[in-house]
């Protein structure tokens, strides 16, 4: 796993910072989780003891599904490096969650297929890296859509832009200067 980008994946680094784990430790247990024998080696006696701890917890059903949807891309970026507009140019977004409870954000690919991008937790932010054009919604805990939000033709000149999450409805609002 050394050197793998799925070790800097923010979806994995989440979740191994829930579990206080390393991303390796989560990367083994889920493949644990789905069955396959996993089997880790190492000469040095630190990163043996890493891959024995990787065994001493359990990721969540609502975790596997998270890493089970990556399917081997980085969140908000086209198998191409793309938007699925076409635009290459990369948009740092940040997520306000102004709610009082967790979401869920998820990216709509060109498949219209939902790819998890992270939980957010109340009140908190976080950024994503993604391009013009592209669409994301908010779940709630509840398993309900709090909003869409589309990265506008005209985001960010200076490469930021900001979507804030509150109520039931999506707000995009303007490009940070």
């Amino acid at each position: 796993i050394e050197g793998s980008p799925a070790l800097t994946n923010p979806v994995i680094r989440q979740i191994a910072t829930k579990h206080q784990k390393t991303p390796s430790q989560v990367i083994v247990q889920w493949l644990v989780s789905l069955g396959v024998s996993a089997i880790p080696a190492s000469t040095n006696p630190k990163h043996q003891q890493v891959n024995i701890e990787a065994l001493g917890f359990e990721l969540t059903d609502n975790q596997i599904q998270q890493i089970q949807t990556l399917d081997g891309v980085m969140p908000g970026i086209a198998r191409d490096g793309k938007g699925h507009e076409g635009s290459s140019e990369q948009i740092k977004t940040t997520f306000k969650n102004l709610l009082s409870s967790n979401v869920n954000v998820y990216w709509i690919d060109q498949n219209a297929h939902y790819q998890f991008q992270s939980e957010i937790g109340a009140s908190e932010s976080i950024e994503i890296g993604t391009y013009k054009g592209h669409t994301f919604v908010a779940q709630g805990e509840d398993g309900e859509i709090i909003g869409r939000y589309i990265i506008p033709p005209n985001a960010a000149q200076n490469g930021k832009h900001t979507v804030e999450i509150s109520s039931r409805h999506g707000r995009t609002v303007t490009d940070e200067l």
